[in-house]
């Protein structure tokens, strides 16, 4: 099924969500009846409604904390890792003043052709060696830092956050693991082909692994205050369906780096 046809039912559905046709944890209607109202496949259904769930999840993490810390909706914000752009472009399309940048050039690419109308709130950005000409009062990274597995790429990471947080600016930082145990990927192997079996169609596919690194709360809390950063609150959240489980953590800059 074409990306257009998932993609228009997705934002079918987040536009009767956000104008509370369907009310906050209100069942949606059932997959038969989508079915039968947009004339496609189960499956079409399936997609849409993930990606809701997806965005929506991620973007009640990063809301609630902006909420919680009070900080200014005036205030510029920046995505590192903004892949297809959808979590941008919600909070672009709520009137937020929002940089949403990726490593890829063809992500990027693909995000200003899909939303036009905030082309240029998109950007290239290599987090690890270049930077920016502006601070952010908010900064959020999901599924990003697990995938710096040296401990320079790391270091590197989290000087970025520092140099370009305001000084009374925070940071959300979502990474897999369950906060105990930690593992890593051998770097020499992680673009190459792994067997995977598609979850709905049982066909199996080739697809290029990544790199991984997971550490429990101790480590992640060390890493951070290393680096003149200062932890405000960590915990276990999920953000489906691709991470039930998934660590967060609120950091800061220290009051003497400010």
């Amino acid at each position: 099924m074409p990306k257009a046809k998932y993609e228009s039912i997705y934002k079918d559905l987040k536009q009767k969500i956000e104008s509370q046709e369907y009310h906050c944890q209100e069942l949606l209607p059932s997959e038969n009846t989508m079915v039968e109202i947009s004339g496609c496949s189960r499956n079409t259904i399936r997609r849409a409604v993930a990606q809701l769930v997806e965005e929506l999840s991620l973007i009640h993490i990063a809301m609630c904390i902006r909420d919680k810390y009070k900080t200014d909706d005036r205030m510029k914000i920046l995505e590192i890792g903004c892949g297809e752009g959808r979590d941008a472009v919600y909070l672009l399309e709520k009137g937020y003043h929002v940089t949403a940048t990726d490593i890829s050039p063809v992500a990027i690419e693909h995000c200003k052709e899909w939303f036009p109308d905030y082309s240029n709130c998109f950007q290239v950005l290599d987090c690890l060696s270049q930077h920016l000409d502006e601070k952010f009062g908010f900064i959020y990274a999901v599924s990003v830092l697990h995938m710096l597995v040296l401990d320079e790429d790391r270091r590197r990471f989290y000087q970025f956050i520092s140099n370009h947080l305001t000084d009374d600016g925070f940071a959300l930082l979502c990474t897999m693991g369950d906060g105990k145990e930690e593992s890593r990927s051998d770097i020499q192997s992680a673009f190459d082909l792994q067997k995977r079996i598609h979850e709905t169609t049982g066909t199996e596919l080739l697809i290029a692994g990544t790199s991984c690194r997971k550490v429990n709360f101790d480590t992640l809390g060390k890493e951070i205050t290393n680096n003149s950063l200062e932890l405000t609150e960590s915990g276990i959240t999920s953000i489906m369906p691709d991470f039930p489980t998934i660590m967060y953590a609120v950091i800061r800059k220290c009051s003497h780096a400010k």
